[in-house]
């Protein structure tokens, strides 16, 4: 309920800022800050170096079904899964779109009243998402392709992922080369 939602707000903020004045007391030349994936309007900032905010399309509740896809259950079936998000992510897509940059368009200004910088160390489309052959990578390439101009259009937006899945063992995105130059080329030239 609304209480526990308080109570586990305030424990966050307690515990982290805590935590921050101490390591900044043992380590002065470093800055510090957490990464956040909900309460953005919440937490108390006013320790922290930057704002990590970490945002994704399946974070609105309309794309719930991303959540199933991504847990790994081997009596789903990923083809219809797959297909469903596309006839989703297509009837959805406008409003999904002004959303994540809502979102996007918030971090920016809560870390500029703040006087921090941000960005995300994680985020675009789906949080949980596996190489298999009845899935594929556009979603997640398309998700990074419009968030990624959406961060670059804020000037204290400093730090910007491709996706949550750059690493070697998700194969359809690690052997995108291509792919992978031009967003990292528009994050570091952006």
């Amino acid at each position: 309920g609304e209480k526990g939602s308080d109570l586990r707000t305030w424990f966050y903020n307690d515990f982290m800022n805590k935590l921050i004045i101490k390591l900044k007391k043992e380590f002065p030349e470093l800055d510090f800050f957490a990464s956040l994936d909900q309460g953005l309007e919440k937490i108390d900032l006013s320790n922290y170096a930057a704002l990590d905010f970490h945002i994704w399309f399946a974070h609105n509740k309309i794309m719930k079904k991303l959540w199933e896809i991504g847990e790994r259950d081997q009596s789903v079936n990923l083809h219809a899964e797959n297909a469903r998000l596309y006839a989703h992510w297509k009837e959805n897509k406008t409003k999904l779109v002004k959303w994540v940059e809502d979102r996007i368009d918030n971090v920016s200004k809560l870390a500029a009243s703040h006087n921090i910088v941000c960005g995300n160390t994680e985020g675009w489309g789906p949080v949980l998402w596996h190489d298999h052959p009845e899935l594929d990578w556009r979603f997640t390439k398309e998700s990074a392709d419009i968030c990624v101009d959406f961060a670059l259009k804020h000037d204290n937006y400093k730090f910007i992922c491709t996706s949550n899945f750059t690493h070697p063992h998700f194969k359809g995105m690690w052997h995108d080369i291509k792919w992978h130059r031009q967003i990292t080329s528009r994050i570091k030239n952006g």
